[in-house]
């Protein structure tokens, strides 16, 4: 059964804010043939950022939102519960961190400026591994710091990417007046992972929205997760329309990344 998702994108917020503390707050079988929530997140609201809260954020970051990205965390921004995460330091050591689905701005200051970061450590590690070198930097130096000089100079002059969760997903700060991609930047791997901030929540809650479902695959014998018809229709609309996209700063990037070669296959699942 198709939903009806909601195209203005106020309303569209509204829907998600909705429909995902439905499916949080409904009682669910542990049944393997059906898409159920995880047990940290039953029970869960967002919790929103008044305009005040938003402007302190701004200026404690030294960021400024695009007017898109304003209007989710008004209404979404982050749910009011963690998930607790063990892991283990280099001496073996156990620790336990927590983590949400979003980035609270209110509270989790060194998380958030470790993920600021990470673009600039991530890509520049893969430059200096020899996986990322653009034509327009010119001729590859073999000194590791002239390199480390043609890729920050590249970098700085970006605008500004804002870390959304700790998928490394990464929304593009400008132009601020637009609905900008939102990117997956994991060094050689960096990918668009959605067209604007309405087609990256599509994706990443698409378990909570109902757009994934289980399919049963006989020759395994198993249950396994796949995306709805409806979804895959959408990925396949909004990847249309990035062909005639600019993406200020990082085209040249995204076509060294292999963009159409992904662009084609993610219209081929159709």
């Amino acid at each position: 059964m198709y939903l009806t998702i909601p195209e203005n994108y106020s309303e569209f917020l509204l829907w998600v804010k909705e429909r995902t503390e439905s499916f949080w707050s409904s009682s669910q079988e542990d049944d393997s043939s059906q898409i159920v929530c995880e047990d940290w997140l039953k029970g869960a609201k967002w919790v929103g950022m008044t305009d005040e809260e938003i402007e302190k954020a701004e200026v404690t970051y030294n960021i400024r939102f695009s007017e898109s990205h304003k209007l989710f965390l008004k209404v979404l921004h982050t749910v009011d519960k963690k998930q607790v995460i063990t892991e283990f330091d280099s001496s073996g050591n156990e620790i336990q961190t927590e983590k949400s689905l979003f980035f609270n701005w209110n509270s989790d200051q060194e998380k958030i400026e470790k993920y600021l970061k990470w673009p600039n450590d991530i890509l520049l590690e893969n430059v200096l591994n020899d996986n990322i070198w653009l034509d327009s930097w010119g001729e590859k130096p073999v000194c590791e710091m002239e390199r480390t000089a043609s890729f920050l100079k590249w970098f700085r002059e970006l605008p500004k990417l804002i870390p959304m969760n700790y998928s490394h997903r990464f929304a593009i700060s400008e132009p601020f007046d637009s609905d900008n991609p939102v990117l997956s930047i994991h060094g050689i791997n960096t990918i668009i992972y959605g067209r604007n901030m309405r087609h990256y929540l599509l994706s990443e809650l698409e378990d909570s929205l109902g757009l994934l479902t289980y399919i049963y695959d006989e020759e395994e014998e198993v249950w396994h997760e796949e995306p709805t018809e409806q979804l895959l229709k959408i990925h396949k609309k909004e990847f249309d329309l990035l062909k005639n996209i600019e993406i200020p700063g990082w085209k040249e990037f995204l076509m060294f990344n292999g963009f159409n070669d992904y662009l084609e296959v993610k219209n081929k699942v159709i």
